[in-house]
């Protein structure tokens, strides 16, 4: 998922591998964020369990709304440190060069993904005579503000990470100005918004701005990257870390069964965030030998791309129609741990075969990317 490595002699090989297998496992944390399948399935820093403290729709929770949310932050960082890595100067001509080939490597993909998708909801609707809600108000959407609804409120909704990434893009030149005149003043000043869960309307959200700048300060100031060329050490505070983020996302659950006031479920969605990060470079390192043998991550972490582009809207599909039939429990957690699984398997099959048969039509819809 993340952008093409570019930059490779600027980026030591062990550092390239982490950021490699981090995305993939920051995209299949995605597709469990979308599986969440209770009453309520449109998650939020401030969502309640409808269902209450019962113990399905909570272990659900624990993982789709607290444990997996550190993916979309570190994306950002992700990208906004590949963005800015090796730039040693940023000019007109730079600017220029990167905004171009990011139309190649975000909006193309984003286009052509976006329109088969919509094509395909449509199709279902109106033909297929099949109702889900959320197809039917993004098509509603799309109807009614047409391009606006097209490149803010996608059908295949987690496209909207590749649509704020390009307007991060186009902002990186005060991104860039920014983290090299204020250096780390900047995150803090991008930090305020992040903290108050404050966006604007079409700007990219508060994740993307915090991490993307982070990501920037580190290339741009030649801070290194945690764990660039070597594992990072362990520690009792590298221990500890990982211990409080399961903690603090286990608290976060139980206030949002309790249905706690939304200021308590908001500090404690960001502690997810924050603690998510910082624990996921720890536990990289402690299993990256082990991360690296394996054959079958190395294949999925090829095709993490096409992971991320076929899991929805038909996730969301599957288990809608499954569950009008049945609201067992059991039926509920089985579609919620296996779904992501197939998809992952699907998807890299998919993405496998297609650059295998078709390279150029997988370097279209990929952006150049696995």
């Amino acid at each position: 998922m993340n952008e093409t490595l570019n930059t490779r002699e600027s980026i030591p090989p062990y550092l390239s591998r982490k950021i490699r297998f981090l995305s993939f496992f920051t995209i299949l944390c995605v597709v469990f964020i979308h599986s969440y399948n209770y009453s309520d399935t449109y998650l939020l820093p401030t969502t309640a369990i409808q269902e209450g403290k019962q113990i399905c729709p909570m272990i659900q929770f624990f993982i789709s709304n607290a444990l997996t949310r550190f993916a979309n932050p570190l994306y950002f960082f992700i990208s906004g440190y590949l963005f800015f890595a090796g730039a040693h100067c940023f000019n007109v001509s730079a600017y220029a060069k990167k905004l171009k080939k990011r139309l190649v490597t975000l909006m193309v993909p984003y286009c052509v993904w976006v329109l088969a998708w919509s094509a395909a909801g449509i199709l279902i609707v109106n033909y297929c005579k099949i109702s889900f809600p959320v197809i039917d108000e993004k098509i509603g959407l799309l109807r009614e503000n047409g391009l606006e609804a097209f490149f803010s409120t996608p059908l295949p909704f987690q496209f909207w990470y590749i649509a704020d990434l390009f307007k991060l893009a186009i902002l990186s030149p005060i991104v860039y100005f920014l983290v090299k005149k204020l250096k780390i003043f900047a995150v803090i000043l991008a930090a305020v918004p992040w903290i108050f869960d404050y966006s604007v309307a079409y700007m990219p959200n508060c994740d993307g701005i915090l991490f993307f700048v982070l990501g920037a300060y580190l290339a741009v100031n030649s801070v290194r990257f945690p764990g660039r060329e070597r594992r990072v050490k362990k520690t009792a505070l590298t221990v500890a870390i990982p211990v409080i983020w399961i903690a603090v996302c286990a608290a976060y659950t139980i206030l949002s069964a309790a249905a706690a006031p939304a200021p308590a479920l908001l500090l404690a969605y960001k502690a997810c965030c924050a603690f998510g990060f910082m624990s996921v470079f720890i536990i990289y390192d402690t299993a990256s030998a082990r991360i690296e043998r394996s054959r079958a991550l190395d294949a999925l972490s090829s095709c993490t791309f096409f992971i991320y582009a076929c899991h929805e809207p038909l996730q969301h599909m599957i288990f809608q129609r499954v569950l009008a039939f049945t609201d067992s429990d059991f039926v509920h957690m089985a579609l919620f741990f296996l779904l992501p699984l197939v998809f992952a398997a699907f998807g890299a099959a998919a993405g496998s075969l297609l650059r295998k048969a078709a390279p150029r039509v997988h370097s279209i819809l990929t952006g150049g990317r696995g």
